[in-house]
């Protein structure tokens, strides 16, 4: 029994340390990979939200198209019966009402019977925006 109390063995002040290094590289480890991931979901996030809004848009205009009694296309600006779509400062507007946000470039081009819509989003996370294109034939 006498010899228990006297074999008081502990850290030293060294193995103290070196467990406090590994400890703090750990959470330090642990902190950089949270991070990398919050940055993954914003980034994945707004990628998914740009090219919803492209093809928000492509959607929109083709249903428009396809109800419409009268199609024409000049310079870019796109006129289904009495309404007119444009881009203007990054958006696609109908007269006044905006449709979509948030695009870099919108082109329509007609030629007899179709109607080629090209839209990119203006992506301001990536750099990368997404291009969406169709064609649409009209019926005579």
């Amino acid at each position: 029994m006498k010899q228990w109390l006297y074999n008081q063995r502990g850290m030293t002040l060294v193995e103290l340390l070196a467990a406090l290094a590994v400890m703090t590289i750990v959470l330090l480890l642990m902190g950089s990979l949270s991070l990398f991931g919050q940055k993954q979901f914003m980034s994945q996030t707004n990628s998914v939200e740009d090219q919803a809004n492209v093809r928000h848009a492509v959607s929109f205009l083709t249903k428009e198209i396809r109800g419409a009694e009268s199609v024409s296309v000049d310079d870019h600006v796109l006129s289904i019966d009495n309404d007119n779509y444009q881009l203007i400062d990054g958006e696609i507007v109908r007269d006044s009402t905006t449709v979509a946000q948030s695009i870099k470039t919108f082109h329509v081009v007609k030629s007899s019977n179709e109607i080629k819509i090209n839209i990119t989003g203006a992506s301001q996370h990536d750099g990368d925006g997404k291009s969406l294109s169709t064609v649409i034939y009209l019926r005579e």
